[in-house]
Parts: structure tokens; C-alpha cells; sequence
């Protein structure tokens, strides 16, 4: 069974609020129902590599520990905790709000990147709140051009990435286009339709969204071991095994994705060519 032939199923509750958390309940089930039991057990995969990660992170910490190695630290645990959110919102069918989440994990590991090498922004960072704002000269030192300096190549990867979610975080008419729908009348008249969950047609880019945002998560992990090179090179072979792991894990489940995807378009041709 590929991708396309899981069925919608629509149901009628008089509670509006009620009704759309059962489609959200249905959304998650078929879509990972559809996604199959080897992508989702990457959702694992990666999330203990990131506890892994942590506990290299802190285990191998100097005592008494320094702020912007807590920091550091902190990102570590919020960038695995996006992967999941990311995870669950792109399952529900919220492909938006998951790009939103990577969008947030790779801002996480630039700045543990950033404070890292200036250790001093960390003092700033530790007054700033609702209520209190960021200094010019911090906002500056925090910009774009220091967190993904063009000569860092894995930095410029993932500026292109943050653009991308960015993109579709931001109101884009692009942003919009598996949820607003627009008809025109016979008699002139224009009807518009609005969804809040994305359209049946954007279901088929779940597989690769899925992928797209774990090769994410890879060049997260890659800055991060620059991040924490002083601490990971107490466990070096067993770091460098468990990301081999993770990568091999990965390829896995990408080529498989291939092949169902070559499958599913060898089906839809064979089916053009009958009805021709």
C-alpha cells in the first residue's frame, strides 16, 4: 500500500472545537499508519543521540561550570525537544507549524554556536525577559551575518534552511496554498475556502518533509560537536559509532522511501497508458 491509497474518512461532531481535534486524532493515525513503522522509529533514533549528546555535554562539563556552557547545554535539550514537536505537528498534518519548530532548533544551535565562541553575550542574554529587551549592541553581535558566517560551510547550509522555514512561518501567499482554496461562480460571484489542517494533496510531502527535517537535525548535530569538541573528545569512538548508527539508520529509510516513491509513479503510469 503506497502513500495515496489510505482512504479520508469524514466525521460530523456538533461541537466545532470537538470535531477539529478528532481530525487532527484521525490526520496523526493515518499519516503514521502511512509512514510505517522503520520512519518512525528514526523519531527514536534521533532522540537518543541527542540524550546522548547531553550526557557527553555534562558529564565531561568543568566544575564550577561556566554560563555559557549551561547555555550551551540548554539549546542541546530544546533543539531535541523541537525534533519531537516537529515530529508530532508534521504527523497531524501541520506542515507549517512543524517547519516553525526546525526553524526554532536551528536558531537554538546557532546561538549555543555563537555564545560559545563570544562567552561574554551570555551575560546579556541571562537579563533579557518580557519586559526587558535586548541591547543594539547585543542584537547586533546576535545578527545573521555572526551566526551563519558565509565561510562556515554547515553554518550557510543551515542558513538556507532557516530562510526556507522562515518562509513558511511568514504569511506568503505560498504558506497558504494547501489551505485556502478559491472558486469562481457562473454567476460572477468568488467563494474562498479555508482549511485548518493542510489539503489531502499535501499529505505526499510528508515522507519528505520527515527526511528533510532529520538532515536537518544532522548538520544540528555537526555544529554542535564544534560546539562541545572539549567534552566529546573524552568519548570520541563512542560518539563517532552512534552517529554512524544514526546515519546508516537514516539511508536506510531514505532509499526505502525511494523505492516506494518509484513504485507509486511506475503504478500511476501504467495506469495512464490503460486508459490511453
Amino acid at each position: 500500500m503506497d502513500w495515496q491509497e489510505h482512504k479520508s474518512v469524514e466525521v460530523h461532531l456538533d461541537d466545532d472545537v470537538e470535531a477539529l481535534r478528532v481530525h487532527q486524532e484521525l490526520n496523526y493515525f493515518r499519516n503514521r499508519g502511512a509512514l510505517g513503522a522503520p520512519s518512525l522509529d528514526l523519531l527514536n533514533v534521533y532522540s537518543a543521540l541527542y540524550f546522548h549528546l547531553w550526557n557527553v555535554a555534562t558529564r565531561n562539563t568543568p566544575s564550577p561550570i561556566r554560563e555559557e556552557l549551561l547555555f550551551g547545554q540548554q539549546m542541546v535539550l530544546e533543539c531535541g525537544a523541537s525534533l519531537v514537536r516537529t515530529m508530532l505537528s508534521l504527523i497531524r498534518g501541520h506542515i507549517s507549524e512543524a517547519h516553525a519548530q526546525t526553524r526554532r532548533a536551528i536558531e537554538c544551535c546557532v546561538w549555543a554556536k555563537r555564545i560559545r565562541d563570544e562567552p561574554s553575550l551570555v551575560t546579556e542574554w541571562l537579563t533579557i525577559n518580557m519586559e526587558t529587551a535586548p541591547s543594539r549592541q547585543w542584537k547586533e553581535a546576535m545578527g545573521s551575518k555572526h551566526l551563519f558566517p558565509s565561510t562556515h560551510a554547515k553554518l550557510k547550509a543551515l542558513r538556507q534552511r532557516f530562510q526556507l522555514t522562515s518562509r513558511c512561518l511568514h504569511p506568503f501567499r505560498f504558506s497558504f496554498y494547501h489551505r485556502v482554496s478559491v472558486e469562481n461562480g457562473e454567476d460572477g460571484s468568488i467563494s474562498v475556502h479555508y482549511s485548518l489542517f493542510e489539503s489531502e494533496e499535501a499529505r505526499q510531502y510528508i515522507p519528505s518533509s520527515f527526511l528533510w527535517t532529520l538532515q536537518t537535525h544532522d548538520l544540528l548535530f555537526d555544529i554542535f560537536e564544534e560546539v562541545f569538541a572539549s567534552e566529546i573528545s573524552h568519548e570520541r569512538d563512542s560518539w563517532t559509532a552512534h552517529r554512524k548508527h544514526v546515519q546508516e539508520a537514516q539511508s536506510a529509510v531514505g532509499k526505502m522511501w525511494i523505492e516506494i516513491t518509484r513504485r507509486a509513479e511506475a503504478r500511476k503510469q501504467a495506469g495512464t497508458h490503460n486508459k490511453g
